[in-house]
């Protein structure tokens, strides 16, 4: 079977991201629905490839992979999650440099900097 899948962060715009993909798609994919549904999309075409997206975290909020990853965090390290959050709002207002639409990365990477032994990768 042929298939290809698009994963892609939705950023601040989740509704923007979709319809600059299905831009994208419609001279190949003219039935391409005008909303991702909430499920993300997996599409049938003619030719039999099957074409698939999902928009990172969860194919209707604004965010990312780190967003996403956010959720997995286990509920004993609560705690340690929170306070990483409030480290970040600090590093930013003493003048951190990082955009405010990558907090979640700061957040998530902060949080995985604390681990023993850190992750070699977030994803």
């Amino acid at each position: 079977m042929n298939a290809l899948g698009l994963m892609v962060d939705a950023d601040d715009n989740p509704s923007g991201r979709w319809e600059s993909i299905r831009n994208a798609c419609l001279k190949t994919i003219p039935d391409i629905p005008d909303q991702l549904p909430n499920s993300g999309l997996v599409h049938s075409m003619a030719n039999g490839i099957k074409f698939g997206v999902w928009l990172m975290p969860d194919n209707q909020m604004r965010g990312m992979l780190e967003t996403f990853l956010a959720y997995m965090i286990p509920q004993l390290n609560e705690p340690l999650w929170q306070y990483a959050q409030e480290v970040v709002t600090e590093a930013r207002n003493r003048g951190a440099s990082f955009i405010y639409p990558h907090v979640d990365k700061a957040n998530i990477h902060t949080w995985l900097a604390w681990q023993n032994p850190p992750p070699k990768t977030v994803a």
